[in-house]
Protein backbone atom coordinates (compact mmCIF):
# COMPACT_ATOMS: atom_id res chain seq x y z
CA UNK A 1 0.00 0.00 0.00
CA UNK A 2 1.28 3.51 -0.97
CA UNK A 3 1.17 6.27 2.39
CA UNK A 4 1.36 9.79 2.56
CA UNK A 5 2.86 9.84 6.13
CA UNK A 6 2.53 13.30 7.59
CA UNK A 7 5.34 14.97 9.11
CA UNK A 8 3.50 14.59 12.69
CA UNK A 9 4.32 10.28 11.78
CA UNK A 10 7.90 11.36 10.94
CA UNK A 11 7.82 13.28 14.20
CA UNK A 12 6.57 9.83 16.27
CA UNK A 13 8.90 7.96 14.56
CA UNK A 14 11.76 9.98 15.63
CA UNK A 15 10.68 10.08 19.22
CA UNK A 16 12.31 7.25 21.45
CA UNK A 17 9.58 7.60 24.19
CA UNK A 18 8.02 4.51 24.80
CA UNK A 19 4.61 5.86 24.19
CA UNK A 20 2.10 3.49 22.24
CA UNK A 21 1.73 6.08 19.30
CA UNK A 22 5.29 6.63 18.69
CA UNK A 23 5.77 2.48 18.51
CA UNK A 24 2.76 2.81 16.24
CA UNK A 25 4.98 4.72 13.56
CA UNK A 26 7.73 2.98 14.13
CA UNK A 27 5.20 0.28 13.34
CA UNK A 28 4.10 1.84 9.86
CA UNK A 29 7.57 2.72 8.66
CA UNK A 30 9.14 -0.70 9.05
CA UNK A 31 5.75 -2.33 7.77
CA UNK A 32 7.34 -4.06 4.37
CA UNK A 33 3.78 -3.97 2.72
CA UNK A 34 3.81 0.14 3.34
CA UNK A 35 5.32 2.43 0.86
CA UNK A 36 6.02 6.11 0.91
CA UNK A 37 4.65 8.87 -1.23
CA UNK A 38 7.34 11.90 -1.37
CA UNK A 39 8.55 14.52 -3.30
CA UNK A 40 12.31 15.56 -3.10
CA UNK A 41 10.86 18.77 -1.74
CA UNK A 42 9.12 16.85 1.02
CA UNK A 43 11.74 14.79 1.45
CA UNK A 44 14.14 18.12 2.16
CA UNK A 45 11.50 20.03 4.28
CA UNK A 46 11.36 17.10 6.45
CA UNK A 47 15.08 16.89 6.77
CA UNK A 48 15.36 20.33 8.01
CA UNK A 49 12.54 19.13 10.51
CA UNK A 50 13.81 16.56 12.61
CA UNK A 51 16.69 17.35 14.83
CA UNK A 52 18.42 13.95 13.64
CA UNK A 53 19.56 14.56 10.57
CA UNK A 54 21.57 10.95 10.34
CA UNK A 55 18.75 9.08 11.56
CA UNK A 56 16.26 10.46 8.87
CA UNK A 57 19.07 10.11 6.13
CA UNK A 58 19.16 6.44 7.42
CA UNK A 59 15.57 5.79 6.92
CA UNK A 60 15.07 7.47 3.67
CA UNK A 61 18.02 5.23 2.55
CA UNK A 62 16.24 2.36 4.15
CA UNK A 63 13.22 2.57 2.31
CA UNK A 64 14.90 3.55 -0.40
CA UNK A 65 16.92 0.40 -0.66
CA UNK A 66 13.96 -1.69 0.39
CA UNK A 67 12.23 0.04 -2.66
CA UNK A 68 9.78 1.55 -0.85
CA UNK A 69 9.94 5.05 -1.51
CA UNK A 70 7.58 6.50 -4.53
CA UNK A 71 8.89 10.17 -5.62
CA UNK A 72 6.63 12.32 -8.24
CA UNK A 73 7.60 15.97 -8.57
CA UNK A 74 6.70 18.49 -6.21
CA UNK A 75 4.28 21.40 -5.33
CA UNK A 76 5.17 25.19 -5.70
CA UNK A 77 3.89 26.01 -2.10
CA UNK A 78 6.77 26.12 0.69
CA UNK A 79 5.89 24.41 3.39
CA UNK A 80 4.96 21.25 5.05
CA UNK A 81 1.82 21.11 5.39
CA UNK A 82 1.11 22.45 1.81
CA UNK A 83 3.66 19.20 -0.20
CA UNK A 84 1.59 16.92 2.49
CA UNK A 85 -1.61 18.16 0.75
CA UNK A 86 0.20 17.96 -3.09
CA UNK A 87 1.12 14.37 -2.07
CA UNK A 88 -2.61 13.35 -0.72
CA UNK A 89 -4.46 15.18 -3.59
CA UNK A 90 -2.29 14.33 -6.77
CA UNK A 91 -3.90 11.82 -8.38
CA UNK A 92 -1.54 8.74 -9.74
CA UNK A 93 -1.90 6.36 -12.46
CA UNK A 94 -2.13 2.77 -10.77
CA UNK A 95 -1.92 3.51 -7.37
CA UNK A 96 -5.78 3.00 -6.80
CA UNK A 97 -4.87 2.34 -2.65
CA UNK A 98 -3.07 5.37 -1.61
CA UNK A 99 -3.58 6.62 1.89
CA UNK A 100 -3.05 9.99 3.43
CA UNK A 101 -2.09 9.21 7.53
CA UNK A 102 -2.31 11.66 10.05
CA UNK A 103 -2.09 11.17 13.49
CA UNK A 104 -3.57 14.16 14.93
CA UNK A 105 -7.34 15.55 14.09
CA UNK A 106 -7.25 18.75 11.83
CA UNK A 107 -10.52 19.93 10.81
CA UNK A 108 -8.40 22.29 8.43
CA UNK A 109 -6.39 19.64 6.91
CA UNK A 110 -9.49 17.06 6.78
CA UNK A 111 -10.92 19.92 4.90
CA UNK A 112 -8.54 19.84 2.15
CA UNK A 113 -7.75 16.03 1.68
CA UNK A 114 -10.53 14.05 1.10
CA UNK A 115 -10.64 10.51 2.60
CA UNK A 116 -7.66 11.27 4.96
CA UNK A 117 -7.05 8.73 7.96
CA UNK A 118 -6.67 10.46 11.49
CA UNK A 119 -4.57 7.69 13.53
CA UNK A 120 -6.11 9.82 16.72
CA UNK A 121 -9.73 8.63 15.56
CA UNK A 122 -9.27 4.90 15.61
CA UNK A 123 -11.76 2.98 17.59
CA UNK A 124 -12.44 -0.46 17.13
CA UNK A 125 -13.99 -1.14 14.26
CA UNK A 126 -13.93 2.23 12.65
CA UNK A 127 -12.06 2.96 9.59
CA UNK A 128 -9.44 4.60 11.03
CA UNK A 129 -8.85 1.12 13.31
CA UNK A 130 -8.91 -0.45 10.01
CA UNK A 131 -6.31 1.70 8.70
CA UNK A 132 -4.08 1.94 12.02
CA UNK A 133 -4.32 -1.71 11.74
CA UNK A 134 -3.24 -2.13 8.06
CA UNK A 135 -1.06 -0.11 7.92
CA UNK A 136 0.83 -1.13 10.85
CA UNK A 137 -0.02 -4.97 10.92
CA UNK A 138 -1.22 -5.54 7.55
CA UNK A 139 -4.38 -7.28 8.89
CA UNK A 140 -6.97 -7.17 11.77
CA UNK A 141 -10.31 -9.04 12.94
CA UNK A 142 -13.67 -7.93 13.83
CA UNK A 143 -16.17 -10.64 15.07
CA UNK A 144 -20.11 -10.24 15.67
CA UNK A 145 -20.01 -8.64 19.00
CA UNK A 146 -18.02 -5.45 17.94
CA UNK A 147 -21.25 -4.28 16.45
CA UNK A 148 -24.53 -3.76 17.61
CA UNK A 149 -26.69 -3.47 14.27
CA UNK A 150 -26.99 -4.33 10.79
CA UNK A 151 -26.70 -1.42 9.54
CA UNK A 152 -23.27 -1.28 11.40
CA UNK A 153 -21.91 -4.16 10.19
CA UNK A 154 -23.23 -2.85 6.51
CA UNK A 155 -21.16 0.73 7.00
CA UNK A 156 -18.23 -1.38 7.98
CA UNK A 157 -18.18 -3.51 4.77
CA UNK A 158 -18.94 -0.87 2.95
CA UNK A 159 -16.59 1.61 4.39
CA UNK A 160 -13.52 -1.29 3.96
CA UNK A 161 -14.39 -1.90 0.20
CA UNK A 162 -14.15 2.03 -0.32
CA UNK A 163 -10.44 2.37 0.84
CA UNK A 164 -9.10 2.83 -2.28
CA UNK A 165 -9.76 5.62 -4.87
CA UNK A 166 -11.20 2.93 -7.26
CA UNK A 167 -11.03 -0.70 -7.84
CA UNK A 168 -9.92 -1.93 -10.95
CA UNK A 169 -11.09 -5.33 -10.61
CA UNK A 170 -12.43 -7.53 -7.94
CA UNK A 171 -12.93 -11.06 -7.64
CA UNK A 172 -15.33 -13.08 -4.76
CA UNK A 173 -15.18 -16.26 -3.67
CA UNK A 174 -18.49 -17.63 -1.98
CA UNK A 175 -20.03 -20.92 -2.66
CA UNK A 176 -23.63 -19.03 -2.72
CA UNK A 177 -24.39 -16.34 -5.60
CA UNK A 178 -25.34 -13.43 -3.48
CA UNK A 179 -25.19 -9.70 -3.59
CA UNK A 180 -24.70 -9.11 0.24
CA UNK A 181 -22.86 -7.05 1.53
CA UNK A 182 -21.35 -6.84 -2.34
CA UNK A 183 -23.44 -4.04 -3.42
CA UNK A 184 -19.94 -1.79 -3.08
CA UNK A 185 -18.35 -3.47 -5.64
CA UNK A 186 -21.94 -2.53 -8.61
CA UNK A 187 -20.51 -1.39 -11.65
CA UNK A 188 -16.75 -2.89 -11.44
CA UNK A 189 -15.29 -5.34 -13.38
CA UNK A 190 -15.97 -8.59 -11.05
CA UNK A 191 -15.22 -12.47 -11.43
CA UNK A 192 -17.37 -14.13 -9.38
CA UNK A 193 -16.46 -17.96 -8.03
CA UNK A 194 -18.72 -19.98 -7.25
CA UNK A 195 -19.66 -23.93 -6.68
CA UNK A 196 -22.30 -25.81 -9.55
CA UNK A 197 -22.24 -29.32 -8.35
CA UNK A 198 -25.51 -30.87 -9.24
CA UNK A 199 -26.77 -27.48 -10.95
CA UNK A 200 -28.00 -27.35 -14.42
CA UNK A 201 -26.12 -24.80 -16.39
CA UNK A 202 -29.31 -23.03 -16.86
CA UNK A 203 -30.37 -23.00 -12.60
CA UNK A 204 -26.47 -21.01 -13.06
CA UNK A 205 -27.41 -18.93 -16.21
CA UNK A 206 -30.36 -17.30 -14.36
CA UNK A 207 -28.33 -16.85 -10.78
CA UNK A 208 -25.53 -15.09 -13.47
CA UNK A 209 -28.74 -12.78 -14.89
CA UNK A 210 -29.73 -12.49 -11.13
CA UNK A 211 -26.60 -11.50 -9.71
CA UNK A 212 -25.61 -9.18 -12.52
CA UNK A 213 -28.77 -6.93 -11.97
CA UNK A 214 -27.65 -6.55 -8.48
CA UNK A 215 -23.73 -6.03 -9.40
CA UNK A 216 -23.73 -4.38 -12.21
CA UNK A 217 -23.45 -5.90 -16.37
CA UNK A 218 -19.17 -6.01 -15.79
CA UNK A 219 -19.63 -9.10 -13.51
CA UNK A 220 -18.72 -12.49 -14.99
CA UNK A 221 -19.74 -15.91 -13.40
CA UNK A 222 -17.09 -18.33 -12.97
CA UNK A 223 -18.23 -22.08 -11.49
CA UNK A 224 -16.77 -25.45 -10.17
CA UNK A 225 -18.29 -29.05 -9.78
CA UNK A 226 -15.22 -30.29 -7.17
CA UNK A 227 -16.35 -29.03 -4.16
CA UNK A 228 -13.04 -29.18 -2.86
CA UNK A 229 -11.98 -26.33 -5.23
CA UNK A 230 -13.99 -23.82 -3.34
CA UNK A 231 -14.83 -23.56 0.53
CA UNK A 232 -14.12 -19.97 1.14
CA UNK A 233 -15.65 -16.63 1.49
CA UNK A 234 -13.54 -13.99 0.76
CA UNK A 235 -13.69 -10.40 -1.19
CA UNK A 236 -10.51 -9.59 -2.93
CA UNK A 237 -10.11 -6.10 -4.69
CA UNK A 238 -6.60 -3.87 -4.65
CA UNK A 239 -4.66 -6.62 -2.49
CA UNK A 240 -7.40 -6.10 -0.37
CA UNK A 241 -8.91 -9.62 1.17
CA UNK A 242 -12.44 -9.18 3.25
CA UNK A 243 -12.83 -12.94 4.72
CA UNK A 244 -15.67 -14.09 6.62
CA UNK A 245 -15.52 -17.78 8.34
CA UNK A 246 -19.24 -17.77 7.77
CA UNK A 247 -21.68 -17.46 5.07
CA UNK A 248 -22.44 -13.52 3.86
CA UNK A 249 -25.84 -14.14 4.16
CA UNK A 250 -25.32 -15.51 7.86
CA UNK A 251 -23.63 -12.17 8.64
CA UNK A 252 -26.12 -10.35 10.76
CA UNK A 253 -26.62 -9.69 14.66
CA UNK A 254 -29.08 -12.33 14.78
CA UNK A 255 -25.83 -14.89 14.49
CA UNK A 256 -23.42 -14.51 16.63
CA UNK A 257 -21.48 -16.88 15.20
CA UNK A 258 -19.15 -15.18 12.88
CA UNK A 259 -16.33 -13.26 12.48
CA UNK A 260 -14.01 -11.30 9.64
CA UNK A 261 -10.91 -10.18 8.50
CA UNK A 262 -9.34 -7.82 6.64
CA UNK A 263 -5.85 -8.53 5.35
CA UNK A 264 -3.86 -6.41 3.12
CA UNK A 265 -0.83 -9.20 1.19
CA UNK A 266 -0.57 -9.22 -2.55
CA UNK A 267 1.09 -12.60 -2.56
CA UNK A 268 -1.56 -13.95 -0.73
CA UNK A 269 -4.24 -12.37 -3.59
CA UNK A 270 -1.78 -14.16 -6.18
CA UNK A 271 -2.14 -17.28 -4.65
CA UNK A 272 -5.59 -16.99 -4.36
CA UNK A 273 -6.06 -15.96 -7.60
CA UNK A 274 -3.71 -19.09 -9.01
CA UNK A 275 -6.35 -21.48 -8.71
CA UNK A 276 -8.99 -19.53 -10.70
CA UNK A 277 -8.05 -21.62 -13.91
CA UNK A 278 -9.75 -24.56 -12.16
CA UNK A 279 -13.44 -22.59 -12.68
CA UNK A 280 -15.71 -22.69 -15.98
CA UNK A 281 -16.88 -19.33 -16.77
CA UNK A 282 -20.82 -19.17 -16.95
CA UNK A 283 -22.12 -18.11 -20.31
Amino acid sequence: MLVVSHSNLYDAFFDHSAFSINTLARNIFLNKDVKQLVSKKYVELLENRILDKNQFQALITELFDQNRIVSIPPNNGSSLEDEYIHLSTTPLTNQPLTLSITLQEDNILEQKVANIFVLSKAKKPNIHWVIKELASKSSCTVNHFDFKTDSEIKFFIDSVIAIPKYIRQAQVFDREVSPKYKDKLKGFHIDYYTLGKGMPIIDLLDKKKEIRRALGGRLKLWYTKKTSIIHERKILFENIIITSDNSFNNIAISDPTWQLNIQYSPDDIAKWLSKCIDFIECK
